[in-house]
């Protein structure tokens, strides 16, 4: 390309790049392929211009020469993390406006440096330019917007609960919040990290389907139902649904992740699940030895971005979607069941993989709501999160309500969780007493903070809530403004930037109750 002796500089343009105006510039790289006749070995600095050589970056970067042609791939100065001091636009990369100047000098002379170049390299020393190659790193500006989740029959949005259905591999930790699928205890219970979980159960969280009142042709489907981990929200969640690693015994790990959903028909006795025989309905994904995550840029960069084995899921049909597990369904009661834990290297790996259900019907009514029990992911900046818990119907009037919550409300902040009822037509704040299994608790009250400040004040353990049901319960209506069904009660989070994974159950005396799925 160009010869020159010690001191001497020399200008290049007309690179011929090409870069979308709407692209955000990250980082610039020059290659260059020169040699010295100097013995000792000069040096060339190098330094960019976006305005056609008026003014010049003023960074110190050099590159050391021998007495021959590098070997490839040629020394370089900048990075894809390098704006060499300035900040840059597409437009500035145009042929006209682009220059690279390399400078050369002798670095045995002691008074020179990149901007006094006063000394020649070697009086018989002349620098050879063979090659220039200039590299730019840029992004596509992505603008994160929010996952709406449609109606499978209609397409319009439904109304954010800010909470999904979660379950956690067996590889995982019950701190994590999900009592029973994973197999370790994790820290906060008094325990080691790696101790087994003394509430592990293999068999996944079971959710009940109901079709009713003549109801045909019933539908469940499923959101998101594959694991396709998506990148950290900037408050400790993550984006979209929010599948994610979490931590494993006894290392976080990045791992490929299967989860399975059964849907049983119950043939008449939800109280027993031995006869309900095979599934009539399946979905396994398997993904083998993939690590699935979401490079489309629109939920962020997930965790394995660097993983050999990672595979893009981003445009999978289970993932941001709905996937149906069954139709045709006839009148009756159903058991969805959801396991990753039976899948043989889920116990290697601690992840948890968040969902929706669905269930529909022509004509009467379909619903669907958690056995007894059921795992609930909520993933939202600062807000006030009222959701539905379980339906009590007046005739449990004058009996004692026991609502179980595993691991509750921790938050970057403050946290606190609320009870309403639905008693009186009108929901209001119900007062409470509650116990926490390590010695805690309070009495007549209307609320628990559950994080403070951002520390969690119940990390692996369970809080349980008792409120006596009066002897006039449902007297005055148990249907509040907007609501079609009597006797939901809410749960209301006051949180601060929460991803909090939390177990729940609801009891009467003993007896489980319906929890509606999220």
């Amino acid at each position: 390309m160009g010869q020159g002796t010690a001191g001497q500089t020399q200008a290049y343009g007309t690179f011929g790049l090409s870069v979308p105006g709407t692209n955000t510039i990250s980082g610039i790289e020059v290659h260059v392929e020169a040699k010295s006749t100097d013995p000792a070995g000069c040096k060339v600095a190098v330094e960019l211009s976006k305005d056609n050589g008026t003014t010049w970056t003023s960074s110190n970067k050099m590159i050391d020469l021998t007495g021959s042609d590098p070997a490839s791939p040629w020394p370089l100065v900048g990075g894809s993390g390098d704006l060499w001091g300035g900040t840059w636009t597409a437009a500035d990369f145009a042929d006209g406006r682009l220059l690279v100047r390399l400078r050369a000098f002798d670095p045995e002379a002691t008074n020179d440096s990149l901007n006094n170049l006063t000394t020649a390299c070697n009086n018989t020393a002349t620098v050879s330019v063979d090659a220039l190659n200039v590299t730019v790193y840029s992004s596509t500006a992505r603008v994160k917007t929010r996952l709406n989740v449609n109606d499978p029959i209609s397409g319009t949005p439904l109304t954010p609960q800010n909470i999904w259905g979660a379950t956690f591999t067996s590889g995982g930790l019950r701190e994590n919040g999900d009592r029973f699928d994973p197999m370790y205890l994790g820290n906060g219970a008094g325990g080691a990290k790696g101790d087994p979980n003394p509430d592990y159960d293999p068999n996944g969280v079971d959710y009940t389907v109901e079709l009713s009142n003549g109801a045909m042709n019933g539908q469940v489907r499923l959101f998101d139902p594959m694991f396709c981990a998506t990148g950290d929200n900037g408050h400790g969640g993550s984006f979209g649904a929010g599948d994610h690693w979490t931590d494993h015994s006894p290392s976080q790990v990045m791992a490929p992740v299967a989860v399975t959903y059964r849907l049983y028909n119950m043939n008449g006795t939800p109280l027993d699940t031995s006869d309900d025989g095979a599934p009539i309905a399946t979905l396994h994904y398997d993904p083998g030895t993939k690590t699935m995550g979401d490079f489309s840029g629109d939920f962020g960069t997930p965790a394995n971005s660097t993983d050999a084995n990672r595979q893009d899921c981003s445009t999978n049909p289970a993932h941001n979607q709905w996937v149906q597990l069954a139709s045709g369904l006839a009148q009756g009661m159903y058991r969805l069941n959801v396991n990753s834990t039976v899948d043989a290297g889920n116990a290697s790996v601690g992840a948890e993989n968040l969902y929706s259900v669905w269930v529909g019907s022509t004509g009467g009514q379909a619903r669907v709501y958690g056995a007894g029990r059921m795992v609930a992911y909520a993933n939202m900046d600062a807000a006030t999160s009222t959701f539905y818990l379980a339906q009590i119907e007046a005739v449990h009037a004058g009996k004692t309500m026991v609502i179980s919550i595993f691991d509750p409300g921790e938050s970057s902040g403050d946290a606190f969780l609320r009870v309403l009822s639905p008693d009186g037509n009108a929901y209001n704040y119900q007062t409470f007493n509650w116990a926490s299994d390590d010695g805690r608790s309070g009495t007549g009250v209307t609320q628990i903070q559950t994080s403070v400040g951002g520390a969690a004040q119940f990390n692996n353990h369970l809080v349980t809530i008792t409120i006596p049901l009066p002897s006039t319960y449902g007297n005055g209506g148990l249907t509040p403004a907007g609501e079609t069904e009597p006797g939901w009660w809410k749960i209301e989070y006051q949180m601060n930037a929460a991803n909090d994974t939390t177990t729940w159950g609801v009891n009467i005396n003993g007896n489980p109750v319906h929890l509606i799925v999220p």
